[in-house]
């Protein structure tokens, strides 16, 4: 087909060095005649399905791949939940030691205890413990009898960690965990769906720059060929006809200029599309749908979206979220302002003797001197606040400056 075409031009240029300017002049009509007919002849028979915005987001949420990365955000709060709840979980601690010298047993030990911290107001411990302690060397205040003494017992914070301590401020942390996958998510989704959607209408507009360079050069063509038909019947010189056909070759390029555009938005547009899972890139075989109409606009509804915006914005729900985690870390940086007092109490059980005689009690007592890096800690925190108000005046103004601006765009397109 090339070799073909490269015959017929080669003939026509033979035949137009040895022509007239008339004969020349007929000869650039015919040749833009029969390429303007296999051009719509090609194009028509490359048209394809056409594709709405509608669609073009459906195809993107079910397979993007950064929605599938997104996504995870659910699995990741899941496991910072196992992983706080697992401060929770029971600890066994287990200690034996045997030493046995000149077929004498100097010291038989066995120390194993179960402790399980709960999640409630005071923080306690419960604990249960087992301890056999014989042989020569052995403490008598530490001895046992051959059975052992089992326990009973529970430490209570009195003074620091009542409220809150660091095991329960991460429960708390990773129940809210949940509020930022889902922001994520919908952050995610609406910074991609915006992008492809800026990308979409730049392909629907270069279609129609396409479309529009098209019907100019078919204008340029019949122009081109009545000014030939006044040449030839003597009714205007061959002049006129010369600068009809460069006008010709200026739409020729414009439409060139213009398929290069439409093939660049194409190529950006497909990087939208992806196969199944979102592990394959998926060709844009299709042809944009023709200009919705503009929506109509009144205040009640401009004024229900100002409000939805304000409460639905991902940035402005993620400051939110923020500011809840860096509340519960300065309830814990203030906890730690006080002094530890903490009591701890236990009942022992050894055979052949009742539980009431046999307990034991007592107190620990912390206190540093100055809480440089509990108040500094506090005082950190307090500032993040501070900052995080201020962050949130300047987001809502973003998000109220971002619907002037639709609605703007929306006036300059319904105008005439």
């Amino acid at each position: 087909m090339e070799k073909k075409s490269n015959r017929t031009k080669s003939f026509f240029l033979t035949k137009m060095r040895s022509a007239t300017r008339f004969e020349q002049t007929l000869l650039y009509a015919f040749i833009i005649m029969v390429v303007s007919s296999l051009s719509a002849i090609n194009l028509s028979a490359q048209k394809r399905d056409t594709l709405s915005l509608g669609t073009f987001f459906r195809m993107v949420m079910d397979t993007h791949p950064a929605l599938q990365a997104a996504a995870l955000e659910d699995a990741v709060a899941r496991a910072e939940m196992d992983n706080a709840q697992g401060n929770f979980d029971p600890v066994i601690r287990s200690q034996y030691t045997y030493r046995e010298d000149d077929e004498n047993v100097r010291l038989n030990s066995l120390n194993t205890s179960v402790e399980l911290p709960l999640p409630m107001l005071f923080g306690p411990r419960l604990q249960v413990g087992y301890r056999r302690a014989i042989g020569s060397s052995i403490n008598p205040e530490t001895r046992t009898g051959d059975v052992g003494t089992g326990s009973f017992g529970v430490l209570i914070p009195l003074w620091q960690n009542v409220v809150t301590d660091r095991n329960r401020t991460n429960l708390d942390k990773a129940k809210i965990r949940p509020i930022l996958a889902r922001v994520v998510q919908e952050q995610e989704r609406n910074n991609l769906l915006r992008n492809a959607g800026i990308q979409f209408w730049n392909w629907v507009e270069a279609a129609l720059q396409l479309t529009i360079a098209q019907q100019v050069f078919d204008i340029a063509l019949r122009r081109t060929d009545f000014i030939t038909r006044r040449v030839r019947a003597g009714e205007t010189q061959a002049l006129d006809s010369l600068e009809a056909q460069q006008e010709v070759e200026r739409r020729r390029g414009d439409i060139l200029r213009a398929q290069r555009v439409l093939e660049q938005t194409a190529i950006d547009l497909a990087v939208n599309l992806w196969g199944e899972q979102g592990r394959t890139p998926r060709p844009l075989d299709y042809e944009p749908q023709a200009v919705p109409s503009l929506p109509t606009l009144d205040s009640v509804r401009v004024r229900a979206e100002r409000l939805a915006a304000l409460q639905l914005r991902p940035e402005l729900q993620r400051l939110s979220f923020t500011e809840q985690s860096t509340q519960l870390d300065l309830a814990l940086a203030r906890e730690a302002q006080k002094p530890a007092l903490d009591a701890e109490g236990q009942l022992l059980y050894r055979e052949r003797q009742s539980s009431l005689d046999n307990y034991r009690i007592g107190l620990n007592f912390t206190l540093p001197l100055f809480f440089r890096s509990a108040g500094a800690q506090t005082e950190l925190l307090s500032i993040a606040l501070d900052r995080l108000n201020f962050q949130r005046l300047q987001t809502e103004r973003g998000v109220q400056a971002d619907i002037e601006n639709a609605l703007s765009a929306l006036r300059r397109a319904a105008e005439p």
